[in-house]
């Protein structure tokens, strides 16, 4: 499943979104940590790199 949105602090974090952005920086890099176990973060070359 893949899945993307925006907020990732606030709507994406709960639903485990994948490439997304936020207000801050700061904001966005603790979004990710925060769902660093539940899903594997890989920036958008690297999956498209994967999908071909």
């Amino acid at each position: 499943m893949l899945l993307s949105g925006v907020l990732t602090d606030q709507y994406v974090e709960s639903a485990i979104w994948d490439a997304c952005a936020t207000f801050s920086e700061a904001r966005q890099a603790a979004s990710l940590n925060a769902i660093k176990g539940y899903c594997r973060q890989i920036t958008t070359d690297e999956l498209i790199a994967e999908l071909d």
